[in-house]
């Protein structure tokens, strides 16, 4: 069963581990709340049904950042660039 908790001016959803592993979400995903709006004419209501989607982040670790530097400095030596 889901549930909604507060705390302060957050929510939490406890989400049922069958889902989380059909959907292969892990802790500390991000989800948006997405209405699945099926008649455009009417008005969002508590019946409405709503999509969840994680979102992708774009990660860089700093290995990956410091590899990106140095192959810049080198191309800019090849250039004569200082």
């Amino acid at each position: 069963m889901t549930k909604i908790q507060k705390s302060g001016e957050q929510y939490r959803i406890t989400i049922p581990i069958e889902i989380m592993d059909l959907t292969r979400w892990t802790k500390g995903d991000e989800l948006i709340f997405v209405p699945y709006i099926t008649e455009p004419d009417r008005a969002l209501s508590p019946d409405t049904p709503i999509l969840l989607k994680r979102i992708e982040k774009a990660k860089k670790d700093k290995r990956q950042r410091e590899t990106n530097i140095v192959s810049i400095n080198k191309n800019s030596e090849r250039r004569g660039e200082k």
